[in-house]
């Protein structure tokens, strides 16, 4: 599918013609773009791309016409996805000092806990509007960086909806559904859907837990494995990202926790969005308040600092000699008045 500009607010998604060219590709694309209007038209979230509008004509025009526009949707415009923010954090804290004194001060280690702040704001949004999609039994099953994006105005939106499914379908056991296996991107994907087992809502719990860690890190989950590699070592082998001290220094352990039960291999440990919503804005308060104390024992001690450098008695005002018309006091020779 393809994304062109329609003014500064809007965009066009349309197939695009080496898509509509294989008759394969172009069912299955066509699919995702029809189950894409259908859920946009319904679905109403502040954090969920709009639907402005969708052509007159039908999918199968697209091969009638012999044109990509044929069937095509309007939606609003984004200027930045997610995955390509997190990468611009990742150049800018590659960018400060790294040396091993710098990192053991509480400058660096507040500046690390400040950003991680800022980047746990991004994950609560996105929990906000998971959670308003399952409170619809609706899964979007391809939770992932490149499928949220930012508009001009910086809102997140949650965008292509292709993948996603209400769940009608007949119950199998234990409560899932049977739905399509090996949906979504293998990164994200929980070891159920891999593994073409039932599966529910919860899956998209799984993919939030691997991009949060990433939002976290700021490093690809998995990033040199292959697809057999990732069958055997994650889906099979239960691996998950590393959680070891280089990458978990500043994070809260209530964070470590609820990232370890968002990606357990087994669904019904899986928090709700609205459990990890709260949990994600307890960890925040507890980042500021971190922040806020240091601060405030930097000032105390700062006042401190200035009342020993200046023993002046309360409201006496001494000008210091020491730049005297930008000479130097004892070159003037300068006494005290004896009058």
């Amino acid at each position: 599918m393809r994304n062109e500009p329609l003014d500064e607010s809007c965009a066009v998604k349309f197939l695009r013609r080496e898509i509509t060219a294989v008759r394969q590709n172009f069912e299955h694309g066509a699919a995702d773009l029809a189950t894409e209007a259908f859920f946009l038209a319904r679905l109403q979230h502040p954090n969920i791309v709009r639907l402005r509008a969708v052509a007159a004509g039908s999918v199968e025009s697209n091969i009638v016409s012999g044109r990509e526009t044929g069937f095509f949707l309007v939606v609003d415009r984004l200027v930045e996805t997610l995955g390509h923010r997190i990468r611009r954090w990742k150049q800018q804290t590659e960018e400060m000092p790294h040396n091993l004194f710098h990192r053991m001060s509480k400058e660096y280690k507040d500046k690390q806990k400040a950003l991680l702040k800022e980047r746990l704001q991004v994950a609560v949004q996105i929990a906000e509007v998971c959670s308003y999609l399952h409170g619809l039994n609706v899964a979007y099953r391809d939770l992932k960086p490149d499928n949220i994006g930012f508009d001009r105005d910086g809102t997140l939106k949650l965008f292509d909806f292709g993948l996603c499914k209400e769940e009608k379908q007949t119950i199998a056991f234990d409560g899932k559904y049977r739905m399509t296996g090996h949906t979504g991107s293998r990164r994200y994907m929980a070891p159920e859907v891999a593994k073409n087992q039932p599966y529910d809502k919860s899956v998209d719990v799984y993919s939030f837990g691997v991009l949060l860690w990433e939002l976290c890190s700021l490093e690809k989950p998995f990033s040199a494995y292959c697809s057999k590699k990732h069958m055997t070592q994650v889906i099979l082998g239960g691996e998950r990202p590393k959680m070891d001290h280089a990458h978990t220094a500043f994070w809260p352990v209530a964070l470590q926790t609820m990232l370890c039960k968002c990606w357990s291999s087994h669904p019904e440990d899986r928090p709700s969005f609205d459990a990890i919503k709260a949990t994600l804005e307890e960890v925040m308060a507890e980042l500021s308040m971190v922040h806020n104390e240091r601060a405030r024992a930097r000032s105390i001690g700062s006042k401190e600092d200035d009342s020993k450098k200046s023993p002046t008695s309360p409201g006496k005002k001494i000008h210091p000699l020491s730049n005297f018309g930008g000479l130097r006091a004892r070159s003037l020779g300068l006494k005290r008045s004896q009058s």
